[in-house]
């Protein structure tokens, strides 16, 4: 039911860790570029004032309906937006004979982005601190205590060198985990 042009915040998640905007095509732009075009002041804006409340990652999802000449009932709304532009000219072609009947409408999501970090902790049963050597074990171990460490855990050790490793791991020893195996 939008009728203004721009984008519209439609929905954030607890702490605005994720906000959803929303563009209307109600010009009935007709054309990829020129439609992108007009929002880059607004998309670039909103980007903008995202980054400067920390790291974030976005998705953008366009909605444009198309539909064969002469064939009753064919219309089909695609949302792909990677490979849109190379596509469309295949897809409008002549093996199609899809045209474009309107660009619908484009969805934002913006996410606060929060990298994977060392120093995580999670209580777990086990003492001894080599929380990552029995997680990359625990791919070989079956049976009824798999969540228990013990023989069967400690029966594939050998599938693995972990030499060089401190326990608890840090990050950036996964390299010389990955150089190892």
């Amino acid at each position: 039911m939008v009728k203004t042009p721009g984008f519209i915040e439609i929905f954030s998640s607890a702490n605005r860790k994720i906000v959803w905007f929303y563009v209307k095509n109600i010009y009935n732009v007709q054309y990829y570029p020129d439609f992108f075009r007009s929002l880059e002041p607004e998309l670039n804006q909103i980007i903008k004032t995202r980054v400067q409340q920390g790291a974030i990652k976005f998705n953008l999802k366009l909605e444009a309906t198309y539909n064969r000449p002469n064939v009753h009932n064919s219309s089909e709304n695609q949302a792909v937006f990677i490979k849109l532009l190379t596509e469309e000219e295949v897809y409008t072609s002549r093996k199609s004979r899809f045209t474009i009947e309107s660009i619908d409408r484009l969805l934002l999501a913006v996410y606060k982005y929060t990298p994977m970090g060392g120093s995580s902790y999670i209580q777990l049963p086990n003492v001894d601190q080599q929380c990552f050597k029995w997680a990359v074990i625990a791919k070989h171990v079956t049976g009824e205590n798999k969540f228990r460490i013990g023989k069967n855990y400690r029966q594939h050790e050998d599938k693995y060198n972990f030499n060089g490793l401190s326990f608890p791991t840090y990050l950036s020893d996964i390299t010389k985990f990955e150089k190892n195996n």
